[in-house]
């Protein structure tokens, strides 16, 4: 897996690498959600979270590999035979900006009824 300072990196130039100029913000924005939705389903709005599903305790992140590694450590990341990421249908992941934040927060709930 990819250190923080390499995904930032990467995130940086949306997929280009080191030495490729930073890409506007919107767009390095939109490539960091295709890695969470990688995960389960991404929202930025609460209430596309069903009503069945609780959000997780230290279950709110700003690293996508942090986020792994917990789901990872409660068996909730899904592979498909070629070790891809797959996303998993009763986690849901909101994204906020909490006040005063310069940064996004990705918050896991999962679904308990599914």
């Amino acid at each position: 897996m990819p250190t923080q300072f390499e995904d930032y990196q990467d995130w940086a130039s949306v997929g280009g690498g080191e030495g490729d100029p930073v890409e506007p913000s919107a767009d390095i924005e939109a490539y960091v959600d295709t890695f969470f939705a990688q995960l389960g389903s991404l929202t930025e709005d609460s209430g596309d979270i069903p009503g069945t599903a609780t959000g997780r305790p230290r279950g709110a992140f700003a690293d996508f590999n942090d986020m792994v590694d917990y789901l990872d450590s409660g068996g909730l990341t899904i592979y498909d035979g070629g070790g891809n990421l797959v996303p998993n249908p009763i986690i849901y992941i909101l994204k906020q900006q909490p006040p005063g934040f310069d940064h996004f927060i990705y918050e896991v709930w999962i679904d308990d009824e599914t």
